[in-house]
């Protein structure tokens, strides 16, 4: 009985990968599809395929209503790649743009991300937990083993880097951009963006409902406070950062010995 379930256990587990790897090319072909319908090429190198619990919905964005084709989406999946249930990949079709997923991502239901040209690169081991959203026009880079919480919102619109090991808590914003507001009747959509690079240093933790705006940099092994607002400039490594506006209010642990004995 025993070798018989063993000879089973054989046979099934061949089978099993080969309906995933059919399941996944099944849905390139078909992004491939959709995309092509508006005049934008799809490039997917993914040798190890992905496993996910829905096929991924990729489309061209809808925001701007009708658009040019011409672009190219290039897509680079890693080893043991999970995407998740209900899960959007959103395109301009006119656009080049990149995403890339190292070995070990794994994305939580309703994950979203939207390129609208740029690249959006999400380092080994990372997680993107239910209702979390990147979206790049230019530059979003997370790094190994980088979590982003429930319903949280990373956007780049020109650049946006997460250091190893480091987070963000439940309904973080990280934006590093903004509309120019000048008390005018022109609507604010169509006024010049400013935009300034935003850090979040290596094992560094934004806690919940955190907002981080354009300019920020923020150090290594730091933790903001939940509900503070980051404002451009830089915030030393090793210190609670919290408030609004946000500021250093001490350091922490070892960092808290060392600013005590260099007093």
């Amino acid at each position: 009985m025993l070798a018989a379930m063993s000879t089973l256990g054989r046979l099934v587990a061949p089978i099993s990968r080969l309906r995933a790897r059919w399941r996944f090319a099944r849905w390139v072909w078909r992004a491939r599809f959709v995309l092509a319908r508006h005049g934008c090429k799809l490039e997917v190198h993914a040798p190890h395929g992905a496993t996910f619990d829905s096929p991924p919905a990729v489309r061209p964005t809808l925001h701007f209503g009708p658009v040019g084709g011409g672009g190219r989406v290039r897509i680079e999946l890693g080893r043991w790649v999970h995407l998740g249930r209900d899960m959007e990949i959103e395109v301009l079709p006119s656009e080049e743009s990149t995403l890339v997923l190292g070995d070990g991502v794994t994305c939580q239901a309703n994950v979203r991300l939207v390129l609208f040209g740029g690249e959006i690169r999400v380092g080994p081991s990372a997680q993107l937990r239910d209702g979390a959203m990147l979206k790049s026009s230019g530059s979003l880079v997370l790094g190994e083993r980088v979590m982003v919480a429930r319903f949280s919102s990373i956007q780049a619109h020109d650049s946006v880097r997460f250091e190893d090991l480091s987070g963000a808590a439940e309904r973080v914003t990280v934006i590093d951009s903004d509309h120019t507001i000048d008390g005018t009747d022109d609507h604010f959509l169509v006024k010049p963006v400013r935009s300034d690079p935003i850090t979040v240093g290596r094992n560094t933790w934004l806690g919940a409902n955190v907002v981080v705006l354009r300019g920020a940099r923020i150090g290594r092994n730091a933790l903001v406070g939940a509900a503070s607002v980051v404002r451009g400039g830089d915030y030393p490594d090793g210190w609670l950062i919290a408030g609004v506006p946000a500021a250093p209010v001490r350091p922490l642990g070892r960092r808290q010995a060392e600013v005590a004995g260099s007093g």
